[in-house]
């Protein structure tokens, strides 16, 4: 009993670790696009794009960063629910968790995928 009890909070651990991850995965790209910005916005590279591709680039990282968020969140209910003993419910939780988790991370990579599709005019 000791041992499983162990093996969950260090399992709860690593989901927690993964999902600061996530969100600092989504926020970190929000903060190195946003000082991208500031280098156009200095004139250090041309502007040859649509201020719309910008917002739509941001918009994939903040819903990525929002998602991890929420995921933290129900991560911790899912701890909390498998402490108070209702199996079903923290189940359910584990798999929004993940399905949260999930799609912050591809969430991500349509972000990186947009930013290089808006940005590839500068490789020509």
């Amino acid at each position: 009993m000791k041992d499983d009890l162990e093996n969950i909070k260090i399992l709860n651990q690593h989901g927690s670790d993964a999902l600061k991850a996530i969100f600092l995965l989504n926020g970190g790209a929000s903060i190195a696009f946003l000082t991208f910005l500031g280098s156009i916005a200095l004139g250090k590279v041309p502007q040859v794009f649509e201020a719309s591709d910008i917002a739509q680039i941001l918009i994939f990282f903040s819903i990525g960063a929002g998602l991890s968020v929420s995921a933290y969140a129900f991560n911790y209910l899912n701890i909390l629910s498998g402490i108070i003993g209702k199996e079903t419910l923290s189940n359910f939780l584990l798999v929004v968790t993940i399905l949260m988790a999930g799609s912050s991370i591809v969430i991500f990579f349509v972000g990186i995928w947009q930013a290089i599709e808006t940005f590839t005019v500068f490789g020509t």
